[in-house]
């Protein structure tokens, strides 16, 4: 029976008629997409094109008003929770009127489309519409789904609050995440609530209680993975026996029934402990096996000790010697299975261990939080060294690779206190650090060791050095401006106002000082001697910031208050005196800049503490007519600007959580915000403009590609929020700096890929290895049908081959008529490469120097498909005359030229060919769903295959011959075939979307299948049976490969990731490489240190795989510096202090110094490769700013 109350009590909220919704600044509702007892929520587009979802409460759907203040109260609750973590939907706007409140949020990706949006269409991509899409979900994404919202509900109640309402319905995919959604029900767990919940999913004892909300997500758990309905519990499914994931169902099942005890005493008595339970199925292991030897390790220590108290009963009681052996005999056989039964659970436990923490680190990459992944993956490692050192390498590969791609923290120097303004002097000798306890710190650029300390009697506001770098600038909230001599030798300047200093800059030539102060003026002054330059500049706010402009004839002034308003003025010096052209804002300026040609003049409009219920745009203003050329709008207020050196570009930082690259002349975006999980305090370019650094209240920083927005790096953690960020005068180096005190040094450069990336203007669509690893080759767009619009029709694509040790070209050549869809295919046996083309001709060249090795084949037609011969002597060609029409498969001598076989003709186009083992036999896959065997030297066909209903793309033999693998594109299947009998040699592999690709790991044991569905999968090659888990992205896979020694797997996917696997265990080992734009092909290296991608950005890059030598006790300082976190005896992560972080740094310097040095070789190494990558990038500004700073000569 329901408990549902059958009236609803006073106070619940009554459905009527639509009202009128209420205005949403800065955002355009288009359509209602949902509605409720609670609200409604309408699709919206803010003024940015980003499309959001505002849920709106309106007062008359209450019978009370408290009940009203009351969901609003939950709100204001719930809204700074929402960004601990990325299962909860983030809440981005909280407004309220006379009758009604309303909130901000993120939006669910489409059910058909996900991210890409489309007004009209749109139907939001719930859990709901998941299961009756698909029906009952697999085992493994079950769990992953489960651990999301387990671990949502876990910070939920850590923060005191409840949901009330889990349902598939109320959980929504926000870029393929998990989230929970309708958290309009979200209240404290102590407060007094009407009945609410929905029927089945509301626990018996009603909502308002973590354990309820526990409940309701195990029967959420129910629905999902049995395809039943909740009211169906506990049922299990009727053909569960059939099922190929039911041993790990079962043990979820397990979970889930804990979780729906109708006592909530009985069920788990935190969100941890369910998360605990879901993350030991997630690392493989049995929970029923696990509580069973934890059982029998129980009895077998109370079995031991009975054991010991017969032994002494029975040397009393018996006299005979053979009576006596006999007894001790068997004593000693008891006591020798005891204590292998017990190694045998105790190695177990261990195991399970290792599982846990390399499950928990994998989780916190996920979530894109490698620097928290490092502490959980050092403690696997050590327990796994403990017992097994062959082991040990996949986990030392794992951290060598997510060390290798996470900048170098240089230095740690803690302060007493909040840091807010930094700045490096021109020649990067001197870091200087201003702080709230009034101190600045000057440090040695390289170093970071103290070089002096300045006091203040105040918090220091801002710092700027001289151009020169023998002064610095300070502005103090004690009422003065200082410039300071570096080496000591004067007593500071003293620039007075009658208030605090907020901001004070040097003129571009050294010679003038500007300051602003809350005096409501601001100030020019002789930098010599500190008298005034004209009269004080009034205004009637306290003014925030100054600037001159790059010319040093204008300057700018930035003004406001709290909770007020705004004022941007442009000041013009005529006759000595400055006039001032004002610009009224909504908000208080918080940031002025100029444009590197003094063209155009920038305002941010907001402070990142205050007021962060509306939208104030910034401007941007023609500083040579005073014009406004654009408002900067933005969702929310705008906290910093800064323009890019050549000028290009604007970055405006955000307290929308983001920074927004805008085209510095019309103020539009260009790319795609860069997202933070809090305020954007600032963003600032990298001096040679190719990058952005970003400092966030979320408690991190961030460096990001100015181009395309992607990062360049993951978050820098920092343990709170961070204020300001400087790269150093090279752009190798960033400082970064907050309210912890920390200033914390870090060396970009490091997190590159060594060598710099091949660029193709119109996309790379491939790129492989040399079968020695010594060479990469890379091509362009392929030639298709003009009306298909895949790619434009080209008359010539090229192909390169490059030195993949040094990043040199080697050579390349314009493919004429442009390439086909076929990639072109190397002769292992005799280093060559052959190369087709859209109108016919096959060449083949040396690899190793270009040259043609004999005329084109003479084909007629696109050649679709093409193979060698593994003793190289033989090339076989599929060539195609469009759908539907006989294609023709012909093998031709490598030596000659000369053809061997007359046509083989096949009734569709030929996209997969492959000769067995001792080239004896090709195999053909055909678009008219066969594959079939031919005999190599009569060219007559053995054998066809009925593969598929529709078409075959890919076929390959397994090594002794004797088995065909293909895959069956939109059959959604892979099929292992008997190559003699022609018969399946198992069921099907099936996904649920298009397989792309099936191949065989180098030992042929297991079998990896790419599909669309968004997972590849390992298979038993003896048996057929699916190898959990899933290697899972967020979008659809395009690609996946082995590497030479079957360890390792890569993955790539349209969600702009290529990721990093263990073949072994499915874990992730590396944080995702990312893309601006979907990658196409990859591969391993064979020996598994090197791995190439390619993207339709235009970028085929070679990335290390490192494998650290350091010994763990260093890992782990350096895991707990980097992370801020140490972990504790008992699995529990513990919090640093600052000066805990600097001890860790320093003792590593101490033992380790030259794993942190930055040497004049590796510098000038480093300006060279970025020179290169800019030159190929078409960055003129940046590859000119590399050029003036490496004397090491170019090789192209």
């Amino acid at each position: 029976m329901s408990s549902i109350p059958p009236n609803p009590p006073v106070g619940t909220p009554t459905v009527s008629a639509p009202l009128p919704p209420p205005r949403v600044p800065d955002h355009e509702l288009l359509q209602r997409i949902g509605r409720g007892a609670y609200g409604e929520v309408w699709l919206a587009r803010s003024v940015t094109g980003a499309f959001r979802a505002v849920k709106i409460v309106h007062r008359q759907t209450f019978d009370h008003d408290r009940p009203f203040e009351r969901e609003f109260e939950g709100i204001l609750k719930f809204e700074p929770v929402s960004r601990r973590h990325e299962s909860q939907v983030d809440i981005l706007h909280v407004g309220r009127g006379d009758d009604c409140f309303y909130y901000v949020m993120e939006l669910a990706d489409d059910q058909v489309t996900g991210g890409q949006i489309n007004p009209d269409h749109y139907a939001p991509r719930t859990l709901k519409s998941e299961v009756l899409f698909r029906g009952r979900v697999p085992f493994e994404e079950c769990v992953r789904i489960g651990l999301a919202l387990a671990t949502a509900l876990e910070n939920l109640h850590a923060n005191g609050l409840v949901h009330r309402d889990v349902k598939p319905s109320n959980i929504i995919f926000v870029n393929g995440v998990p989230k929970l959604a309708d958290i309009g029900l979200v209240t404290g767990v102590e407060a007094t609530r009407s009945y609410v919940g929905t029927e089945g999913f509301a626990a018996p004892e009603g909502s308002g209680s973590p354990r309820a909300d526990l409940y309701s997500l195990g029967k959420v758990l129910y629905e999902l993975s049995t395809g039943k309905d909740r009211q169906e519990f506990p049922e299990l499914p009727t053909q569960l026996r059939e099922l190929p994931d039911r041993e790990g169902l079962m043990e979820l099942n397990a979970v889930i029934a804990k979780a729906c005890r109708h006592d909530p005493k009985e069920r788990y008595a935190s969100a941890a402990a369910l998360r605990t339970d879901l993350e030991l199925l997630q690392g493989g292991k049995s929970l029923a096996r696990l509580h069973r030897l934890q059982k029998r390790l129980r009895v077998a220590r109370r079995l031991g000790l009975g054991g010991a108290a017969t032994a002494v009963v029975a040397l009393g009681l018996f006299f005979w010697q053979h009576r006596q052996t006999r007894i001790v005999s068997n004593l000693a056989n008891e006591k020798a299975a005891l204590s292998d039964s017990n190694q045998r659970l105790a190695a177990a436990q261990e195991e399970q261990l290792i599982r846990v923490n390399a499950a928990n680190g994998a989780q916190r990459l996920e979530a894109d939080d490698p620097a928290s992944a490092l502490p959980w993956f050092i403690e696997a490692l050590r327990r796994v060294e403990a017992r097994d050192s062959q082991r040990a390498e996949i986990h030392r590969l794992r951290l060598g690779t997510l060390l290798r791609y996470h900048p170098r923290l240089l230095s740690v120097v803690p302060q007493a206190g909040a840091v807010h303004s930094l700045a490096f002097s021109s020649d990067g000798r001197r870091l200087a650090a201003g702080s709230d306890n009034g101190q600045v710190q000057i440090l040695d650029g390289e170093s970071c060791a103290p070089f002096r300390s300045l006091i203040h009697t105040g918090a220091v506001r801002s710092v700027e050095f001289s151009r020169d770098g023998t002064r610095l600038l300070t502005a103090c909230e004690d009422g003065f401006a200082r410039v300071w001599s570096i080496d000591g030798t004067n007593q500071p300047l003293l620039f007075p106002h009658r208030q605090a200093v907020n901001h004070a800059a040097f003129s571009p030539d050294g010679e003038r000082v500007l300051t602003a102060s809350a005096d409501k003026t601001a100030q020019v002054w002789r930098a010599a001697d500190a008298t005034k330059v004209g009269t004080p500049q009034g205004h009637s706010l306290p003014v925030l910031h100054a600037t001159f402009s790059p010319d040093g004839r204008q300057i700018a002034t930035g003004s406001g208050t709290r909770y007020g308003g705004g004022e941007l003025n442009l000041w013009n010096e005529i006759g000595g005196r400055w006039i001032a052209t004002p610009f009224a804002l909504k908000a208080p300026a918080t940031w002025t800049a100029f444009s590197p040609d003094g063209g155009r003049l920038a305002s941010s409009c907001g402070e990142a503490r205050f007021d962060y219920m509306a939208s104030r745009p910034g401007l941007l203003v023609d500083a040579a007519t005073g014009q406004v050329k654009r408002s900067l709008d933005h969702l929310d207020r705008i906290t910093h600007v800064a323009f890019s050196p050549d000028g290009k570009r604007l970055a405006t930082a955000t307290m929308a959580y983001e920074v927004v690259v805008r085209d510095a002349r019309t103020g539009e975006p260009i790319i795609p915000p860069l997202k933070h999980s809090r305020w954007v305090q600032q963003a600032v370019f990298s001096p040679d403009g190719r990058w952005i650094a970003s400092a966030s209240s979320d408690g991190t920083a961030r460096v990001w590609d100015a181009a395309t927005g992607v990062p360049v790096t993951p978050p820098l953690k920092h343990g709170g929020e961070v204020f300001c960020v400087a790269f150093d005068p090279g752009g190798r180096r960033l400082a970064t700096a907050g309210d912890s005190g920390l200033i914390c040094v870090w060396d970009i450069g490091h997190c590159q890929p060594a060598l710099p990336a091949f660029w193709y203007s119109a996309g790379v669509v491939g790129a492989f290895f040399s079968p020695d690893n010594r060479l990469a080759v890379t091509y362009g767009p392929k030639r298709t049908d003009p009306q298909a619009g895949e790619f434009p029709v080209r008359d010539k694509d090229p192909i390169s081959v490059w030195d993949a040790r040094s990043g040199r070209l080697v050579w390349n050549f314009m493919v004429a008529g442009g390439m086909t869809f076929s990639p072109p295919v190397i002769n292992a046996a005799s280093d060559q490469l052959a190369v087709g083309s859209y109108d016919g001709p096959v060449q083949l060249r040396d690899l190793r120097t270009g040259e043609l090795r004999w005329a084109p084949l003479p084909i007629k037609g696109q050649v679709a498909a093409r193979a060698f011969s593994h003793d190289g002597q033989r090339l076989v060609t599929g060539v195609e005359h469009g759908r539907g029409v006989p294609a023709e498969v012909r093998i031709w001598s490598t030596a000659t030229g000369e053809p061997l076989t007359a046509n083989l003709i096949h009734p569709d186009v030929v996209r997969g060919i492959v000769f067995n083992q001792d080239d004896t036999r090709i195999a053909t896959a055909c678009l008219d769903g066969k594959v079939r065997l031919w005999d190599v030297a009569t060219g007559k066909l053995i054998r066809d295959f009925p593969a598929s209903p529709s078409e075959v793309d890919v076929v390959r033999f397994s090594r002794d011959g004797r088995r065909l693998l293909t895959a069956d594109k939109y059959e959604k299947t892979a099929r292992l075939w008997d190559a003699g009998t022609g018969e399946l040699v198992f069921p099907p592999l099936r996904h649920t979307g298009i397989v792309w690709d099936a191949s065989f790991d180098p030992a042929e044991n297991r079998i990896l299948t790419v599909s669309f569905d968004m997972s590849a999968a390992q298979w038993d090659a003896r048996t057929g049976r699916r190898i959990d888990p899933p290697l899972q992205h967020r979008r659809g896979l395009n690609g996946g490969c082995y590497d030479g020694t079957g360890r390792l797997i890569a993955t790539s996917s349209n969600d702009r990731t290529v990721r990093l696997w263990s073949a072994e265990t499915g874990e992730l080992l590396a944080s995702p490489f990312l893309f601006a734009d979907m990658t196409h092909q990859l591969e391993l290296s064979k020996d598994g240190r090197k791995l190439i991608t390619s993207s339709a950005e235009g970028r085929a890059q070679i990335w290390d795989l490192a494998v650290t030598d350091w010994p763990v006790t260093d890992l782990k300082r350096y895991a707990e510096a980097l992370s801020g976190q140490s972990l504790t005896p008992d699995g529990q992560l513990k919090t640093l202090a600052a000066e805990e972080i600097a001890i860790r740094i320093t003792e590593l310097h101490t033992s380790r110094s030259r794993d942190f040095e930055i040497t004049t070789d590796q510098l000038q190494q480093w300006h060279r490769r970025e020179r290169i990558d800019s030159r190929r990038a078409h960055n003129d500004f940046a590859a000119r700013f590399h050029a003036a700073r490496t004397s090491l000569p170019d090789f192209e």
